[in-house]
């Protein structure tokens, strides 16, 4: 997620008042008791005898929305009675869903990307941010056990209230919202997430049709891990930051990097 220093520096720039949107940041990342409180809900506990790599499947969820323990911690009366609360969170969730797009690309890919193409990942940021606040909502969507419904009228208004504000955010403060997916595709350059498991994937797919040809099957063993290719990507990208990639089947090959990763499917695929 992007830096406490931007969500404050693009809340105070957008008129929002820095202290209210130091306490939005604290709240939404660890005071209501879950990080991204309201982008994510509270899980109960996992079914008996089930193990947590059958997450989410097997789960049972929580009847309390995000959203309750978030205006909780930040005081009911507070939230609905100063918009600028609300502007705050509606914020953060954007910044939070930008962030999570830039880091699925990889900032490489997103560079030199036009005015266009920024306001199109704010956009799907928002949407984003939209289907997460009303997931719980919709247990078919969580793929576990639901006891209860999270989602009372008191919830659902304040929901539609986030969602208000962040179209305002929007419509009002789109250049400011530009700039501020450029500050958040350098600060995930700094951080290590050049390549992002979109980019991977894509490449991976390549390789997984010269697999199939040849009659093999698309499953990736990463580090020591056999996966799907999707959720290979993932590993891939996230092992890429940290050090040695080993991929070991339906190929093999060791890159001591990401951009040498890179390079060495690039070749495999265009031989």
């Amino acid at each position: 997620m992007p830096s406490w220093r931007i969500h404050t520096k693009y809340a105070v720039l957008m008129g929002i008042d820095g202290k209210i949107a130091r306490a939005v940041n604290k709240a939404i990342d660890f005071r209501a008791g879950i990080h991204d409180a309201g982008l994510k809900s509270p899980i109960a506990s996992l079914m008996p005898g089930t193990s947590p790599r059958d997450v989410p499947r097997l789960l049972t969820y929580s009847p309390i929305h995000g959203i309750s323990l978030l205006i909780r911690t930040l005081g009911i009366g507070r939230f609905l009675q100063n918009p600028l609360y609300q502007y705050a969170v509606a914020l953060h969730y954007l910044l939070d869903e930008i962030d999570s797009i830039v880091k699925r690309y990889g900032s490489k890919a997103l560079q030199n990307i036009d005015y266009e193409d920024k306001v199109g990942i704010i956009n799907m940021a928002l949407r984003r941010m939209e289907n997460k606040l009303h997931k719980p909502c919709e247990p078919r969507k969580l793929g576990g056990y639901v006891i209860g419904s999270p989602c009372n009228r008191a919830v659902i208004y304040v929901i539609d209230a986030i969602m208000s504000r962040a179209r305002e955010i929007v419509q009002d403060n789109l250049d400011l919202l530009v700039e501020a997916v450029d500050e958040i595709i350098q600060e995930n350059s700094h951080k290590g997430f050049e390549v992002g498991p979109v980019i991977i994937l894509d490449l991976l797919g390549c390789v997984c049709e010269r697999i199939k040809r040849r009659g093999g099957k698309c499953l990736f063993t990463v580090n020591g891990r056999t996966l799907p290719m999707a959720p290979a990507a993932k590993r891939i990208a996230n092992a890429a930051r940290k050090g040695m990639i080993m991929i070991s089947s339906p190929i093999v090959l060791t890159a001591d990097n990401i951009h040498e990763l890179i390079e060495t499917l690039q070749k495999y695929c265009n031989e």
